[in-house]
């Protein structure tokens, strides 16, 4: 179990259960570009772990100092950084977050580590975005607690434009191409070859996939095989997840269109 900073103990990564109300879904009080800030300045000052205090005075705030403590906390949100005694490291996406050639697919990634955006995105996904009162009551119904409904709305609209998930189009929240989640471990393994198609030519078919991975081989008539590989840990919903995002990412990057059904 992580031992906190004694700064850290003094707020939790859930807001708002206090005076303002209880929520119950976890979201952050700052955007993904604050997380990215504060793994960045880590990356600086000691490559993947570095002093609280240290990190603090590079982005010229104070260690002991709420604001910090809260990006901080944000930066976990997002799943880029943990945090001990005196510490904060980088976790294996925060890593990619600051590499340039990971950085795109990691942003996704860490978009939908945070609980309620993943569950706004899952209702979202590809829709015509709905007036600002109704993404809020979503928030709401989701578990935001009532007085922190605007916040958690407007941190989360600028948390996916950060992300790219914008970058398609400015009215429908979509996964940017090769914004895939897990794409950027995919990416850093070589499995992403031509593009991004995940096609490969058979090179190293044989090999065992990494731990934690299943491979799978989608076989093509005349042509090298689809090579996929996905977390071992999938229940139900990620399978249903996966295809949706799948068909979505060759529809929009590809431009190829599912063939009309004669009447």
């Amino acid at each position: 179990m992580t031992t906190e900073s004694p700064a850290a103990n003094q707020a939790q990564l859930k807001p708002d259960e206090g005076s303002r109300g209880r929520s119950t879904i976890e979201f952050p009080y700052f955007d993904l570009a604050s997380a990215i800030e504060v793994a960045k300045a880590v990356k600086q000052m000691g490559g993947t772990s570095a002093d609280w205090t240290s990190v603090a005075v590079h982005l010229n705030m104070a260690g002991d100092g709420g604001g910090f403590r809260q990006r901080v906390m944000t930066g976990k949100s997002f799943g880029v950084l943990e945090y001990s005694r005196g510490s904060i490291d980088l976790t294996e996406l925060g890593i990619r977050a600051v590499d340039p050639q990971y950085e795109r697919a990691a942003k996704v990634d860490a978009f939908l580590k945070v609980p309620l955006y993943k569950a706004l995105f899952d209702k979202l996904n590809g829709q015509m975005l709905p007036p600002t009162a109704a993404i809020e009551r979503m928030a709401e119904q989701l578990g935001v607690a009532p007085k922190q409904k605007d916040k958690a709305r407007q941190v989360f609209m600028r948390s996916a434009k950060q992300a790219g998930l914008f970058d398609i189009s400015a009215e429908r929240l979509a996964l940017p191409p090769g914004g895939a989640p897990g794409a950027t471990q995919r990416v850093a393994r070589g499995e992403e070859g031509n593009g991004g198609s995940g096609k490969t030519d058979g090179g190293g078919s044989d090999d065992p996939p990494p731990p934690g991975r299943l491979r799978f081989e989608v076989p093509i008539p005349g042509k090298p095989s689809a090579v996929v590989m996905v977390p071992d840990d999938l229940d139900a919903d990620d399978w249903t997840m996966l295809s949706s995002m799948m068909t979505t990412y060759i529809e929009r990057w590809k431009k190829f269109k599912k063939p009309e059904r004669s009447s």
